[in-house]
């Protein structure tokens, strides 16, 4: 195990989970006790706890802003339309349209995954990330798999948290942005770059058979 795995690859894996958590709960919360405004200070109050958090770390600065900008505008939105519920709507909107990007793409035969940014796998640990990058060589059938399992999971996303949203359960919602958003997204991670590995292995192994 090297060291990207053995000492940061934990922070790796819970860094989505807790980036993705305390906002939402410190929305949640702040709601609870004082009403929609007090929600958004909260949400926004423990996005800076974050970024402070983050960057003594020595997190990339892009990433970490981006970040805090997404809760940012959820706030926005939530203030603007006096919704509560509208905290979540702009994550809808992006889950919906990635549901729709993952589907197309299967259905166009050019499944995303052949396409994915090492970049944007930085919390998974090195050897992981080599496994895929751009893995234009591993059978095409194994990333139209992982890629319709995503969409799946957009769209079990979806239908839980719709459904949540039209009938304005605030706390619901929220429970199950975090339950369905980054523990289900980096299960999904962790499986499907295992299996593009293997696909990868067996792809190679059966071109060293053949030259032999």
């Amino acid at each position: 195990m090297d060291t990207d795995e053995g000492q940061g690859g934990g922070r790796r894996w819970v860094a989505p989970v807790i980036d993705t958590a305390v906002p939402v709960l410190g929305f949640l919360a702040g709601y609870s006790w004082a009403g929609l405004g007090a929600g958004g200070a909260a949400a926004m109050g423990a996005a800076a706890v974050l970024v402070g958090v983050r960057l003594l770390r020595g997190d990339g600065v892009r990433v970490v802003l981006t970040a805090t900008g997404m809760v940012g505008l959820a706030v926005a939105v939530a203030l603007l339309t006096g919704e509560a519920r509208n905290f979540f709507v702009l994550k809808l909107v992006r889950v919906g349209a990635t549901a729709a990007v993952l589907g197309g793409s299967v259905l166009l035969g050019r499944p995303v995954t052949r396409f994915v940014d090492r970049a944007r796998l930085s919390f998974l640990p090195s050897s992981w990330r080599r496994a895929v990058g751009r893995v234009t060589g591993a059978p095409h059938r194994a990333h139209v798999v992982v890629t319709a399992a995503a969409a799946l999971v957009c769209c079990a996303r979806l239908t839980v948290m719709v459904p949540l949203y039209l009938a304005d359960e605030v706390w619901l919602l929220g429970l199950a942005d975090f339950a369905l958003g980054a523990p289900v997204s980096l299960a999904w991670g962790w499986w499907s770059i295992r299996t593009l590995a293997r696909a990868k292995a067996r792809h190679g192994q059966t071109h060293s058979e053949a030259a032999a």
